[in-house]
Parts: structure tokens; sequence; C-alpha cells
């Protein structure tokens, strides 16, 4: 007999803190990490053999996209630097948290991502012929992701 844990989870049902509430988005993008890896031989190897040592990491850029709702400029407040009145203009640095969330709302994984910042605010696309919902899309750079699958 299956049980829950024997199947992947769907990653459709999640939860996305934005440093500043709970907001609803349609899609997450970019929840990446890369480690550089630098390649090394010694003159005196016998085995003529590379060696990989572990080097820099980085991170992939995040996309959060959402649709456009009448009087709701936060992406664009966040990015002008609107939020926080000390840093002169600069947008803040915040944690953003998404959650993967099972049926019953529960939490399944958490991603954390760190320093996170506004890098690119983009407004919906315009068209008299389509009927499609108005899309807008941030993309934030950061420092760091870490993972917490709960148990």
């Amino acid at each position: 007999m299956a049980t829950v844990n024997d199947y992947p989870l769907t990653k459709f049902h999640f939860l996305v803190n934005w440093g500043s509430g709970d907001m609803s988005f349609q899609e997450v993008t970019g929840l990446e990490l890369t480690r550089e890896m630098v390649e090394y031989r010694g003159g005196m190897d016998p085995g003529f053999v590379k060696q990989c040592i572990p080097g820099m990491k980085s991170f992939g850029e995040l996309t959060l996209k959402r649709g456009t709702f009448a009087g709701n400029n936060d992406f664009f407040d966040w990015w002008h630097g609107r939020t926080n009145e000390e840093v002169n203009g600069m947008p803040e640095r915040r944690t953003v948290t998404i959650t993967l969330l099972n049926p019953s709302q529960s939490a399944v994984m958490t991603w954390t991502i760190v320093k996170a910042m506004p890098a690119k605010v983009t407004s919906t696309d315009l068209n008299a012929e389509s009927n499609e919902i108005a899309i807008e899309t941030l993309v934030l750079k950061h420092e760091g992701i870490s993972v917490a699958a709960a148990v």
C-alpha cells in the first residue's frame, strides 16, 4: 500500500514571503546553486590526472511572476528604494522565503534566500487582441540559498 512519502512532491502549491509579508505568485524560478570547480595537476603527479578542487559559490537570479493588481506598486517601490528611507533611495536587502505546501497547507520544503534585492522589474506587455492576465516580473539578485525539508 502506497503512503504519502512514496510519491514526488507537486510544485503548484507554494507560498512566498518576500520580506514585507506573504504574496501570491504565479511562478518562481531560479532556485539554483552553483560551485565552480578548479582543476589542478601537480607536475610530479604520477597518475597524469587533474584534481578537482571546490571553488567559489554562486547563485542564480530568482525570478518571481505575479498578476498585476490595480493600486499595488510593491515591486516598483522596493526597486526604487521607497520602502526603506534610511538607505537614501537604494533598495533594502531582504530575506525571501519560498515554502512548498502539501494539500493540508503544511510546509514540506522551504528555501530561504538571503540578502535579496531587486535587479529588474518588468511590467506586463500590452496587446489589444489578447485576453490574457497582465503579469509583472521581479528579478532578484541575492547572496545565498538554504534549503530545509520539513520532517
